[in-house]
């Protein structure tokens, strides 16, 4: 090989590291921003009043909890006002001054919303001590409140009684409406105002970065009602694909498995049997049987875990079933096989 060449191979090697390095550091490879608060409910965290912070604030950034507002061990959250507004728990706590020029806040939180939504018993998620800028739950749904009884967001159909992430993007006045996002487990969703006058003179955040959660910044009402697992704070717009890889880290990995109610591994010809899936994060399960879809067993929605399919079975000897689970976020799973032998009615052939 003659010099030059082995120059130029020098050269482009130094210049493809040097590619790789410039990746990774501009974040293609990167973990996501560290949160400037960082609240996740355990025993060791919430002790007393006090929920330790993780994030980058450190402790000047722990939440101060009131009435008894305390760590459940039971559920692994912190509860909200469980028994009703009257007991006017909140926590209240800062992010310290936002940096300036900034016009975008990313709030995170994993909570599970009650089934009941109503101006008892849902209330305030997030506000800013000043201004009127916060984060709102009421029957019409979830999102940005601006002071006049306003929710720019979507609706909380489906969404109740479980936990679930919610990302929300809060931008400052005069961005408009257009700039604000919110994201569930992972997925972006599509905003409408759901009810009341938006303010927009009203968005911008508090120049201290103080902020309440689960209290209304200016009077003592409309505390929310709700279990908070994990929240977190970063001054600064989350890409997409940040808040996957987040909720991604909360939820595991999906996963599919399957056996019969029975306990057995046999079944009887036309009659009705239970085929029960088992996954690692809820979706929707979709049942087969020799690689075909079995009817009534299309687009399962799974709930804590679990999805059934009733299954008639129509074909004597091996069956061989599967079930494919489609989670937001992640690519579908395919479970192993199950093998069922479907035998005869008593007294006849079939």
């Amino acid at each position: 090989m003659r010099a030059d060449q082995t120059l130029r191979k020098g050269v482009a090697a130094a210049i493809g590291l040097s590619f790789l390095v410039f990746t990774y550091l501009s974040g293609a490879w990167a973990a996501g921003p560290a949160p400037i608060v960082s609240y996740t409910a355990t025993a060791t965290k919430v002790s007393g009043p006090t929920w330790t912070n993780d994030g980058s604030n450190g402790s000047t950034g722990n939440l101060i909890l009131y009435n008894s507002l305390a760590y459940g061990a039971s559920d692994s959250s912190v509860a909200f006002n469980p028994s009703g507004t009257g007991s006017q728990q909140y926590a209240y706590g800062t992010a310290g001054a936002p940096p300036g020029g900034d016009t975008a806040t990313t709030i995170e939180a994993y909570i599970n919303i009650p089934s009941s939504l109503n101006n008892g018993t849902a209330g305030m998620l997030f506000s800013w001590v000043t201004p009127d800028y916060d984060i709102w739950m009421q029957s019409a749904g979830i999102g940005f409140n601006t002071g006049g009884s306003d929710i720019y967001g979507i609706s909380l159909s489906g969404l109740t009684g479980s936990y679930h992430l919610f990302d929300f993007v809060m931008t400052t006045y005069p961005s408009g409406d257009a700039t604000q996002k919110i994201y569930v487990d992972g997925v972006q969703k599509t905003l409408s105002l759901l009810q009341g006058t938006v303010n927009e003179s009203y968005k911008s955040f508090d120049s201290s970065g103080y902020f309440y959660i689960g209290k209304y910044y200016s009077s003592q009402t409309f505390y929310g009602s709700f279990n908070l697992r994990q929240f977190k704070l970063w001054y600064q717009e989350l890409t997409p694909a940040q808040v996957l890889t987040n909720y991604q880290s909360i939820t595991g990995t999906p996963s599919v498995s399957l056996g019969l109610t029975s306990g057995l591994a046999t079944a009887t010809y036309r009659q009705s049997t239970q085929i029960k899936a088992t996954v690692g994060i809820d979706g929707t399960v979709v049942f087969y049987r020799a690689g075909k879809k079995i009817p009534g067993c299309v687009s399962v929605q799974s709930s804590g875990g679990i999805a059934y399919c009733s299954w008639l079975p129509a074909s004597i000897g091996l069956n061989q079933i599967t079930a494919q689970v489609t989670t937001p976020g992640f690519a579908p799973v395919v479970s192993s096989q199950l093998n069922i032998v479907v035998a005869p009615r008593s007294g006849t052939k079939r």
